[in-house]
């Protein structure tokens, strides 16, 4: 019979839709990927990530934050040395032991929580008791000023001169829906005063008598303060008088899996439930992956480790990443990546050992592409040109990682195409196509419209709309040099793969497919 062809286009606007039957998702939907980026229309291979730093003293990094005083900028971590959990301040040069007298009593698991007010560093873990460090070098961690010495609680955030902790530990005994709030801090200074019964401040504290879960975490948003237990969502506003605060329900059915699984964007913030990942506006709340990717990440996340789960912004780039432990896994290995601007989901592995990420400066000036490094053809390249090796005044996404012998490491991403300078598998497909209706078809070309460096494309067939695929062929395809592969594959619906196993780059606009009708059914 005649050819016919299918083409499809927008590579990158549909993203990953691995809940959605195969024949049924839009023909742009891609049904299975691994280190790939929606980005500008174009499904890309992730790009790389870079050992920024290592820190010969610790065998892994536990959290991590950027801050910036008025002429330095720090890395600030924790992690563990053998069984001790200690604290560093990296300047770009030199690894700076911060860490408390006495010593930090947490384990690994024992996950820190950081903000920062007036240029201090705080953080809590439920543990130890909070801490601050006033970034500077010369000073160490410090208990917080007016706090009760064996207090714990395990969040503490900054809020409009504020510092707010939930989960308390008080006199040994915990209360899980409290809420405690300082004084209000003097400009440029932390709060002095934690007394609720001391009538000339605003300190105070506050039962959530009505929350059936214990609170995780909070986070600002705008005039409020959003509170998350692990099954609720709580507004928290500051009114003054006598009440100080206003207290209500956002949310009943929405909480927090993990404490570290909630950041702030943009009017929004993004956390991951118990089943869901969802947005706020501090008003309602709304579901960002269901029949997208969500029961494709409940299903890899591991049952035991989820509460390692934490969210990050990749502001750069304008995604969310959601990093959880896969089956089997002690940390998080795999990142959900959305586009908050086009609402689609890409996907990454993540170093080995990654408990957490922070936006910083590149204080190290990793070389990102150079006009001799790039593997495109410059008048295709697809992103913004910048001459220098890096850009000191935009952060970029910092990931933790493990030692592998010689110190635990700090990544910097977006560096390059290795991953901690091995070669990443990045992989897109669709199956189910429907192009023949009933009618078995034969494939005989497809045409990429891809830039970069050479890939894969490989063919084959399914023989039912969710069943299996059976390969046929794989072949190498260059941007640069050719125009299609040639095939011929034969079934009831044709699937196509387009991947790579090496250190490349390369960016997929669309594809054709010149297929005939085999005339049986």
């Amino acid at each position: 019979m005649a050819d016919a062809y299918l083409d499809i286009g927008g590579a990158g606007e549909a993203g990953l839709l691995t809940d959605m039957p195969y024949g049924e998702a839009a023909p742009n939907a891609w049904t299975n990927g691994q280190n790939v980026r929606m980005i500008e229309s174009q499904v890309i291979a992730f790009p790389g990530h870079q050992r920024a730093a290592v820190n010969p003293n610790l065998d892994i990094i536990t959290s991590l934050s950027g801050v910036t005083n008025p002429t330095a900028h720090y890395w600030a971590h924790t992690g563990m040395a053998g069984a001790q959990a200690k604290a560093y301040a990296f300047d770009g040069t030199t690894f700076t032991d911060i860490s408390p007298t006495p010593a930090l009593s947490s384990a690994q698991d024992d996950l820190f929580i950081a903000d920062v007010l007036n240029q201090n560093l705080v953080l809590t873990n439920g543990v130890d008791d909070p801490y601050f460090w006033p970034l500077n070098l010369g000073s160490t961690l410090t208990p917080l000023p007016g706090w009760t010495p064996g207090d714990k609680c395990s969040s503490l955030r900054a809020f409009k001169g504020f510092l707010i902790a939930l989960d308390m530990t008080q006199g040994g005994l915990r209360f899980p829906y409290r809420v405690k709030w300082s004084d209000e801090a003097a400009p440029g200074g932390l709060p002095v005063s934690w007394d609720p019964l001391d009538p000339t401040v605003l300190a105070g504290e506050q039962d959530l008598g009505d929350t059936s879960s214990f609170l995780q975490n909070g986070l600002p948003l705008r005039d409020t303060f959003i509170i998350y237990s692990e099954k609720e969502t709580i507004g928290m506003q500051l009114v003054g008088g006598d009440n100080t605060w206003r207290f209500y329900t956002i949310s009943r059915q929405s909480g927090l899996l993990a404490k570290r699984a909630v950041t702030t964007l943009r009017g929004i913030q993004v956390a991951v439930t118990d089943g869901d990942v969802v947005q706020t506006n501090g008003q309602t709340v709304e579901t960002i992956i269901d029949r997208k990717m969500r029961r494709w990440m409940f299903s890899q996340i591991d049952q035991d480790r989820f509460g390692l789960t934490f969210v990050s912004v990749n502001s750069k780039f304008n995604e969310v990443w959601v990093c959880f432990p896969g089956q089997g896994s002690d940390y998080c290995n795999l990142a959900l990546v959305w586009n908050w601007r086009t609402g689609v989901w890409g996907v990454r592995d993540l170093p080995e050992g990654c408990l957490d990420a922070a936006n910083g400066l590149d204080i190290v000036g990793l070389q990102t592409l150079t006009w001799g490094t790039n593997p495109f053809s410059w008048d295709n390249w697809f992103q913004v040109w910048d001459e220098r090796g890096y850009d000191s005044t935009q952060d970029v996404l910092l990931l933790g990682g493990q030692s592998t012998g010689d110190g635990a490491p700090i990544f910097r991403t977006e560096v390059g195409a290795l991953y901690d300078g091995s070669p990443k598998v990045s992989r897109v497909e669709k199956l189910g196509l429907r192009v023949g209706g009933e009618f078995r078809v034969t494939v005989h070309e497809v045409w990429p419209r891809a830039l970069g460096q050479p890939f894969q494309v490989q063919v084959g067939s399914q023989e039912a709309p969710n069943g299996p695929v059976s390969w046929k062929t794989t072949q190498t395809f260059d941007p640069e040099q050719d125009r299609k592969i040639t095939c011929r594959v034969s079934g009831r619906y044709p699937c196509v793969a387009f991947q790579s196993f090496d250190d490349v780059e390369w960016a997929l606009a669309g594809f054709q497919l010149k297929y005939s009708r085999d005339g049986n059914r």
